[in-house]
């Protein structure tokens, strides 16, 4: 897709998100940046795991994740341990500082 015509329908999306949700998110001040890096992704199942890296490494440096596929299998494993480790019970928690791997860290409050 030409680059003018995604950023057209960017705009137009988060401007219908504006009116729908009835929350300025910005549709009108957007400006589309497009993504200069090489395909990362070789196969047809981490399409997920690659936007979860990016999330983590956008929140921690402003700048997308550099991981590659060979990382992928570590990184599900990663976020599974992680997801599986969250207090599901209802029980109070919070989310603490950053684990060593990027993403952050359930901590108890009791």
């Amino acid at each position: 897709m030409e680059l003018r015509a995604r950023s057209k329908r960017s705009k137009l999306f988060l401007e219908l998100c504006d009116e729908f949700y009835q929350e300025n998110i910005g549709g009108a001040g957007f400006r589309w940046v497009g993504e200069m890096r090489g395909k990362r992704q070789t196969n047809t199942y981490d399409c997920g795991p690659f936007v979860a890296a990016d999330v983590v490494s956008l929140m921690q440096s402003n700048a997308p994740s550099p991981k590659s596929q060979s990382e992928m299998g570590a990184w599900r494993r990663t976020m599974e341990e992680r997801v599986r480790a969250l207090r599901l019970d209802g029980g109070s928690r919070s989310v603490s500082a950053d684990g060593p791997d990027g993403i952050p860290v359930d901590s108890d409050d009791d």
